[in-house]
């Protein structure tokens, strides 16, 4: 993360990215040059989807995803698509 972060600052700094107002450019490298994790519950409270799919087999009813016996059923994938190759 520190490295994606760095770079983003830096073309900024160089000029290969331009940020629009000029204004915000402080407030640009004050993330980008403090750079912290991110929680997963701040992406839920802001309503952006986690990258995950739970599998369930053909035909199969009353898998509840919340018991944790299922936990090895869920798939972190880029897509849905990348999620059945998985």
């Amino acid at each position: 993360c520190d490295a994606m972060a760095k770079r983003a600052a830096d073309a900024v700094r160089n000029g290969e990215l331009k940020i629009v107002p000029a204004e915000h450019e402080r407030t640009w490298y004050n993330w980008l040059d403090n750079i912290r994790d991110w929680c997963v519950s701040r992406q839920l409270w802001w309503g952006h989807q986690i990258p995950a799919w739970f599998a369930t087999r053909e035909g199969e009813t009353g898998v509840d995803k919340n018991d944790m016996k299922f936990n090895d059923r869920w798939v972190v994938a880029r897509s849905e698509e990348d999620a059945y190759k998985k």
